[in-house]
């Protein structure tokens, strides 16, 4: 009985503290063990207050929510009961604070380099995750440089005598720059070894590696060329093609790496039958023809890829914005052959809702809109949508163009099959004011300098105004012009030009005073007339006694008073930089006559320059020209309308003006009536992240009298750099004279450069 009396009264004890500490109130709270960061930091972070009941749960989330601070290598709580009742302290203990980075044996990268490169930072807590990822983030750093086998640790250190505070060292080992001297292929019987590695951009260092970075090793680089090589078997008709795996090692002077390849090439694949299926079958005729991918053919996977381009443009062309176009592949490993059907699905009709400007602060709406192909409340279109956005992009106005069509969700009965669209342009604005300025050298002016005030968009309204001066030893030229082109909201566009220049040449001065008034329509999105009307007061004076008798001719003052054309087809891709389409121009000149002056002649020229995209964004451009002007009635051709060559702008590698026929007796250059002249050009970027794109070219042409003479054609070759900088447009080329005769220098360097504003 006792014993159950004083088990009753233990219970009841336990029962009584039990109650009590669920009851128990907090009377205060502390943090210690901080030194960086401020208490009050810590103390926002509790949901614990003063004066509640304790929470051992929510004890716990405070302890939780501190820890994630970030700033803290452990964190725990101590119950303290004293007079005033329960104390809580939430005793932290703070990361070492990092005041300073170190680097040791960085020779390839300054300091700065490498702390651009890493997430560490000074006056921040350590983290060890964070170092490790440093370590990577260097290593990969000093590879992408062919630094293959640099190494990298991390080293803690005290700061001084400040216990907590640390210094952090990144110890690097750079090793040997290697890069790779040879790429070797197993497995291959197919295709020579030389094809693939044209196809990868992971190349075999050369005399230029330097400049061009090639000859470096990159994992991730290498991975996508997996995908390349892939591509190329499979548009040859290697279904089954793959690139095992591949190693790399040092060669056996160990100063370059060798990259193996495997490959496994497999059969090639034809493609036994083509069909289109679900909602395009019933214009299977009309397609199949319009197909990349054919019956009785070699299976081309690029081929596969656009015809689904084409399919799904044909059905939105029709109104259908999210068509969809699956292939599906009957293969037959047995025979190599291939069955393709395409299976197009059209979904519903999307009607364009509305049209969104987004970025445009300084260019109108009204002239983005007018460039548009697309109305509000039309069916969508989808070549369109796309010719419209090539269409803005040769204004020159944008550096980024992107249109982001936008599906509307609405209630809508169920029996209506369309949907509307939003379509959002968003657009990012390139300065299109231009301060260019030229310097230059030449036999015939000597030193000369150019300076170009024009805006491309005045007041955002696409209008255009120019006023230039070029000032040289020979030279004074000055001249200003208007062009607005959209009048009265119609795609016809006027201008005018003002124009007074004088040049003093080896035997005679010319300075001629003038204006001109200009007019154009856009007949098509492609095609566009421009016409025109010259009048030019041109006076020749100080002619030396020893000059040819054709200029001494000139002597005195001559009006051309004259009409021309310009019948102009346009699709190039971008109005700086094409990389595909083309550009036509027709010129048509006629002076004299009815018109009145002094000058009776006929002049016409074509120019043509077609552009090729390559892989990696490399491009070839051929460009041509062919002119011929002729004096009509008893008036003869005035020198300074006849064609002369050389410079920047026709044959590098000669001076301005040099190339045409000469006089016999005094040597005087005196033009053809006759040009040809072309340009092959080999662009390719050279710094990509700059923008900096490196050019190759080959020139050739000559000025005649009445006949072409192919023989008598001038040559030259060369290399530059163009490159949109932050000042504006850069331009520096070499050309080497091929035929250099004795007169002649051997090659010529050229550069402009141009502030933009």
């Amino acid at each position: 009985m006792r014993k159950k009396i004083l088990l009753t009264i233990c219970l009841m004890f336990i029962t009584f503290l039990n109650t009590y500490a669920q009851t128990e109130v907090i009377k205060k709270i502390s943090i210690e063990g901080v030194r960086i960061i401020e208490k009050s930091a810590v103390l926002n972070k509790l949901d614990t207050k003063i004066n509640e009941v304790l929470d051992e749960d929510k004890i716990s989330d405070d302890l939780k929510r501190i820890y994630k601070m970030g700033f803290f290598s452990d964190v725990y709580v101590e119950k303290v009961y004293g007079d005033e009742g329960l104390h809580l302290k939430f005793i932290v203990k703070e990361k070492p604070y990092i005041r300073e980075i170190r680097f040791k044996g960085n020779k390839e990268f300054s300091e700065d380099d490498l702390k651009t490169q890493i997430s560490t930072k000074r006056f921040s807590f350590m983290d060890e995750k964070k170092l490790k990822d440093d370590v990577e983030k260097i290593i990969k750093q000093y590879k992408e440089k062919g630094y293959y086998f640099v190494e990298v640790k991390y080293s803690i250190d005290t700061y001084k005598d400040r216990p907590g505070d640390i210094v952090v060292t990144f110890d690097i080992n750079e090793g040997k720059k290697v890069r790779i001297d040879k790429i070797v292929f197993k497995g291959l019987n197919k295709f020579p070894a030389s094809k693939l590695k044209k196809v990868m951009e992971t190349k075999e260092s050369w005399l230029f590696s330097w400049i061009t970075g090639s000859g470096t090793y990159k994992e991730d680089v290498m991975k996508d060329d997996y995908e390349r090589i892939k591509e190329f078997y499979s548009n040859e008709g290697y279904l089954e093609a793959k690139v095992i795996n591949h190693n790399v090692y040092l060669n056996k002077k160990k100063d370059g790496l060798i990259v193996e390849i495997e490959v496994y090439e497999g059969e090639k694949y034809f493609v036994v039958d083509v069909g289109i299926s679900g909602d395009a079958k019933e214009y299977e005729k009309e397609l199949l023809p319009l197909l990349k991918l054919k019956k009785n053919e070699v299976y081309k996977v690029s081929n596969i890829r656009d015809d689904i381009s084409f399919l799904v443009e044909y059905m939105g062309n029709k109104g259908y914005a999210y068509a969809n176009t699956e292939p599906l592949f009957d293969v037959d490993e047995k025979n190599h052959t291939v069955r393709i059907d395409y299976h197009v699905t059209k979904g519903k009709l999307v009607q364009i809702n509305r049209i969104i400007i987004e970025g445009n602060t300084k260019t109108r709406d009204n002239v983005i809109r007018r460039e548009l192909n697309i109305i509000e409340g039309d069916l969508y279109n989808a070549s369109s949508l796309k010719k419209s956005r090539i269409k803005l992009n040769r204004l020159g106005y944008f550096e980024d163009l992107n249109f982001v069509p936008q599906r509307i969700e609405y209630e809508k009965p169920e029996s209506e099959d369309q949907d509307l669209m939003d379509v959002l342009i968003r657009v990012k604005e390139r300065p299109t004011g231009f301060l260019t300025f030229g310097v230059g050298y030449s036999s015939v002016d000597q030193f000369m300098g150019s300076l170009q005030v024009s805006q491309n968009n005045l007041f955002g309204k696409g209008q255009k105004l120019s006023a230039k001066l070029q000032i040289g030893s020979k030279t004074q030229e000055y001249d200003v012009s208007f062009l607005e082109p959209w009048l009265f909201g119609k795609p016809v566009s006027g201008g005018i030009d003002i124009f007074k220049v004088k040049r003093k040449y080896t035997d005679y001065t010319k300075e001629s005073t003038g204006f001109g008034l200009r007019s154009g329509y856009r007949i098509s999105d492609d095609w566009s007339v421009t016409g025109g009307y010259r009048f030019e007061i041109a006076d020749v004076t100080d002619v030396k006694v020893t000059a040819s008798q054709i200029i001494k001719d000139q002597i005195g003052k001559r009006t051309t008073s004259s009409i021309y054309g310009n019948l102009i087809r346009d699709t190039r891709n971008d109005a700086f930089y094409p990389t595909d389409g083309s550009s036509f121009t027709f010129y048509l000149e006629f002076a004299g006559g009815p018109l009145g002056g002094d000058n009776d002649y006929v002049k016409s020229v074509v120019d043509y320059a077609k552009y090729f995209l390559l892989p990696w964004q490399h491009t070839i451009s051929i460009h041509g020209q062919y002119g011929i002007v002729e004096s009509y009635g008893s008036k003869k051709l005035p020198i300074y309308e006849r064609f002369f060559l050389g410079g920047m702008y026709t044959l590098r590698g000669f001076e301005s003006r040099s190339i045409g026929p000469k006089d016999p007796k005094t040597g005087d250059v005196l033009g053809g009536d006759r040009e040809l002249f072309g340009n092959i050009e080999y662009i390719f970027p050279l710094i990509k992240e700059a923008g900096v794109r490196g050019v190759l070219f080959f020139d050739f042409g000559n000025a005649y009298n009445s006949n072409i003479l192919p023989p008598e054609l001038r040559y030259s070759v060369g290399a530059g750099i163009r490159w949109y900088s932050p000042m504006g447009p850069l331009r520096l080329e070499w050309g080497k004279n091929l035929n250099p005769k004795r007169d002649e220098k051997s090659s010529k360097w050229e550069f402009s450069i141009g502030t933009i504003f």
